[in-house]
């Protein structure tokens, strides 16, 4: 999962791909590699170019050269790999997913590629970015004029201010009954990828409320010969907070139904299987058939109980 910035030529440790046979290293009789970008659930071809060519830099190993030009778009890629290991053998696919982040974004060498996806993810929900495209009324920054092309917005959060706030997320999770699992962004990001939206409106929640704070300190108000001026945005984030939290309690509560319906099916210690094996579910003779009612009728009958209580 490699991170990219705009300006950046791909080398052998980015995109890349390594093929064996065997257990030993091997070229295939063909490869290719698509690029695509990913927006709104929709894969965009790179380039309009479905069969790029990879470079091998060893036997069996390939890497796309690629040069990332100064507007790329900001956010998830994908590199699908086409192959043919032998010529006896089909076509054959692989997907990598790899990022391309801002100038100014820190991949910083304490962060774990995963972390720092995480740190990406979080920039992308919260719609930080692309400043130069998201934010139009901003105060700029200073301008960083890099290859013709100026940036002229800075970013409202820091990498590590983000990483924080992820990491107040992960806390708070593994303070959230009904489990306590001692979940890292690491373990939630590789393992259980289902909480990660949990993960992401949670730590939204905790940059909107820092933004808030900063508001709160900024509030103005001017008004003289009839023209008022008024600068307030503390209550503006508090409501994109609250909008947040509401999300963010809706998900706790479908994390806790689930866990509850998966642990509240347990059966006994001992169950009848009447034509097939000596354990799990009894399905009634096997001339019977197995539709919904011998299914619920067979885990009431195996020890199963359906009953769990929301806590």
């Amino acid at each position: 999962m490699a991170i990219l910035h705009r300006g950046q030529d791909t080398g052998s440790g980015d995109i890349n791909i390594a093929f064996t046979v065997g257990g030993n290293p091997q070229d295939p009789v063909e490869v290719y590699v698509a690029l695509y970008y990913v927006e709104g659930g929709q894969n965009i071809l790179v380039d309009n170019n479905p069969q790029r060519q990879p470079v091998r830099y060893d036997v069996g190993k390939f890497y796309v050269a690629y040069h990332i030009t100064m507007d790329a778009n900001l956010g998830k890629y994908l590199a699908i790999w086409t192959y043919k290991p032998t010529s006896d053998s089909a076509l054959r696919q692989e997907c990598d997913e790899w990022y391309v982040v801002a100038e100014s974004t820190i991949t910083n060498p304490d962060y774990t590629e995963t972390e720092q996806v995480a740190i990406n993810d979080l920039r992308l929900v919260l719609r930080d970015n692309n400043p130069d495209r998201n934010y139009h009324f901003r105060p700029p920054t200073d301008e960083v004029v890099i290859a013709g092309y100026t940036e002229a917005y800075g970013f409202i959060w820091q990498d590590h201010e983000l990483y924080e706030y992820l990491q107040l997320a992960v806390h708070e999770l593994n303070l959230t009954p009904p489990e306590l699992m001692g979940y890292t962004l690491e373990s939630v990001y590789t393992q259980y990828q289902f909480l990660t939206p949990l993960i992401k409106t949670s730590a939204m929640r905790w940059a909107l409320n820092a933004i808030a704070i900063n508001w709160a300190a900024d509030e103005f108000s001017y008004s003289i010969n009839g023209v008022s001026l008024d600068i307030n945005k503390f209550d503006k984030y508090m409501q994109l907070k609250a909008n947040a939290e509401t999300r963010y309690t809706q998900i706790v509560e479908l994390y806790r139904a689930s866990v509850h319906i998966i642990k509240g099916i347990r059966p006994s210690m001992y169950t009848i299987s009447a034509g097939r094996s000596g354990s799990g579910l009894w399905l009634g003779p096997s001339t019977s058939g197995l539709n919904p009612a011998n299914f619920i009728r067979s885990l009431s009958l195996s020890g199963y109980n359906f009953g769990y209580q929301y806590k």
